[in-house]
């Protein structure tokens, strides 16, 4: 069957919202959502934030998520069919790992055109900030959170890993310990983690698993991407210890009060490696 927006009376436009920086919605998304009736969405009071922002009013906020997804589809049909009809996500495009891909499959059975207004993507941010080889990849999504389910998927992928980077997303209650189970079952693969993508903390940690994990800080959503078969070129330039002490000292010479332990962290951030190594170094030859 044909689907075309010049030949369909009727449509749903799935809307991609901002991943944490309000300032990426574009015209055209805001003119979609204030031309909207009905919003279909994960969370209401999320929903409602995003119109309190552009001072909207009249909305019809319907819940449609994971859970009762299924329950909701005859509803979002007649809605569709007889309002203007928007669906969103809390953030980033619906139907990644994300409610929607019923509604939309629904939606072609009943003649309804599917009209995408494009936005921010957690995925494509980190795949483009990872600095990694990206010409093939493989996209999982969130990992169980029961530990044996995780590591029954996490060796599913061991094959994959070998040829292609793997990214996951992961809540901030399972970071630490997903990571750990992917050092251990991938064989101290290459990260790339990025946490709160777009949002003042935004974070970027690239390294083996020692050397990043210490530094994670255990707030916000993270995007993990993992490689098994990282090129050297990407890897950190490797520095004796006595150039990192070097380093060290030139740092707090030249800056006034600064800690032994901040300028660790400020030739953490110039040489990619993990600021407690640095500091354990300069301590156990040094001091």
């Amino acid at each position: 069957m044909l689907f075309s927006l010049k030949n369909t009376r009727i449509k749903l436009q799935i809307l991609a919202t901002p991943i944490g920086n309000l300032e990426e919605v574009s015209n055209r998304f805001l003119n979609a959502l204030k031309d909207s009736e009905c919003i279909l969405c994960e969370d209401t009071r999320i929903a409602m934030k995003l119109i309190a922002k552009f001072n909207l009013k009249n909305k019809e906020l319907i819940c449609y998520q994971k859970f009762n997804e299924k329950k909701q589809l005859n509803l979002a049909i007649q809605k569709i069919k007889s309002q203007k009809t928007i669906l969103i996500s809390d953030a980033g495009y619906p139907c990644i790992s994300d409610p929607g891909y019923l509604l939309v499959n629904e939606c072609y059975k009943n003649g309804i055109f599917i009209e995408i207004i494009n936005g921010p993507s957690s995925l494509v941010h980190s795949l483009t900030v990872s600095g990694l080889n990206l010409n093939n990849f493989y996209f999982n999504g969130f990992l169980p959170s029961n530990k044996k389910q995780r590591i029954f998927r996490l060796k599913d992928l061991i094959e994959i890993n070998k040829k292609n980077p793997i990214v996951f997303f992961e809540s901030v209650h399972r970071i630490k310990e997903s990571l750990k189970d992917m050092f251990l079952i991938f064989n101290n693969p290459f990260f790339v983690v990025c946490r709160e993508l777009t949002k003042i903390n935004e974070t970027i940690y690239r390294g083996h698993y020692e050397e990043i994990i210490n530094e994670i800080t255990t707030k916000g959503e993270f995007v993990v991407i993992v490689d098994s078969h990282v090129k050297d070129q990407i890897k950190p330039k490797l520095f004796t210890n006595q150039e990192i002490i070097n380093m060290i000292d030139e740092t707090i010479s030249n800056t006034k009060e600064i800690s032994l332990k901040n300028a660790c962290k400020i030739i953490s951030s110039k040489i990619k490696m993990s600021a407690s190594l640095i500091y354990n170094i300069y301590i156990k030859n040094k001091c």
